[in-house]
């Protein structure tokens, strides 16, 4: 790639361009061949992996659509994702633990149960969950709002009173050791209920 960026600023007729252009590039990929991973870190500003930078501008593998009974959420995988819950039975997602790492999860329900429920809990005993689950009843067009308890580290929708009606989005965050935050904003339908436990 750098051959052939050198190459046509060569190529260009104003001699002053091309010295100008050629001391800027050479800035950025001096000797190389192709833009690395060490050529972005000694830009200075740069201090994302390959890895991190791809998670969030690879617009291709931004949506993770999925039917499994089982999942595991990992960092790599649904970090930065959205996660689109499209089965209408029983869904399990455990959370990695929360270390403070700024990992955002959002989960969306696309498709309402007819038996079983979706469970979103996070992995490690020490973990909890803190924030809000905001509530739309469907049944009565009601709007109620339920918090989590000090202890709670799950939530379960079971597609009526608890929530998970497609619509449903809940947004989990990393926010420090320990700790995942959670938005959720929950179809329910009948005699409302928290969709927050503790479980784990």
């Amino acid at each position: 790639m750098a051959d052939s960026i050198y190459k046509y600023i060569n190529s260009l007729p104003d001699k002053r361009v091309v010295v100008a252009l050629t001391k800027v590039f050479q800035r950025f990929i001096p000797n190389a061949t192709e833009f690395t991973n060490a050529s972005l870190v000694d830009l200075g500003a740069v201090e994302a992996t390959a890895a991190e930078l791809n998670r969030v501008a690879d617009v291709s593998t931004r949506i993770v659509s999925t039917t499994a009974a089982t999942i595991s959420v990992t960092v790599a995988s649904h970090d930065s994702k959205t996660v689109v819950l499209a089965s209408t039975h029983t869904q399990t997602l455990t959370l990695p633990t929360a270390s403070g790492s700024g990992a955002r999860y959002k989960f969306i329900v696309s498709a309402t149960g007819t038996d079983g429920s979706k469970v979103i809990k996070v992995g490690s005993t020490l973990d909890n969950m803190t924030g809000v689950c905001i509530a739309n009843c469907t049944s009565t067009d009601a709007a109620n709002g339920f918090l989590t308890t000090a202890t709670d580290d799950t939530i379960t929708l079971n597609n009526t009173t608890t929530g998970g009606i497609k619509g449903t989005v809940i947004v989990i965050e990393d926010v420090a050791t320990n700790l995942y935050s959670v938005k959720a904003e929950n179809a329910m339908s009948g005699a409302i209920a928290t969709p927050f436990s503790a479980t784990v």
